[in-house]
């Protein structure tokens, strides 16, 4: 199985007084790292839409500390993909993140199949249990 790393910049604004990294900001790292992910594995976000982003905080980050967030994919459904995500901060799991993406129409304004070019990447990513 291969993961995807996507390093990112922790920026003094997405702290909190005690310099500890904001709740809401894990949210927009897993999307940042969910976009960098798919777009390396040239799968076409444009016809995606976040369903369901679940978080587990493990770990007070800080500002000085880097992030790395790891991603790897836990099922492929139908219509849906569930991205799991692993946020590491001075090595240290800071932060386990479920989210869940539909493919969708936009102009008709419903799921669509995952497609089979779509599938034949993400299995690479696939958690084997």
């Amino acid at each position: 199985m291969k993961k995807h790393l996507t390093d990112i910049q922790v920026r003094f604004s997405d702290t909190d007084l005690i310099g500890h990294l904001n709740n809401t900001s894990y949210a927009t790292y897993a999307e940042t790292a969910r976009i960098h992910f798919f777009r390396d594995t040239k799968v076409n976000v444009s016809k995606m839409i976040l369903a369901n982003i679940s978080i587990d905080f493990r770990y007070q980050a800080k500002y000085h500390q880097p992030m790395v967030v790891e991603s790897s994919i836990l099922k492929i459904g139908n219509t849906s993909i569930t991205v799991y995500q692993k946020m590491l901060s001075a090595d240290t799991v800071a932060a386990e993140v479920s989210s869940v993406v539909v493919c969708f129409d936009y102009t008709k304004n419903q799921p669509i199949p995952v497609s089979d070019e779509m599938r034949s990447v993400l299995e690479n990513y696939l958690v084997k249990e």
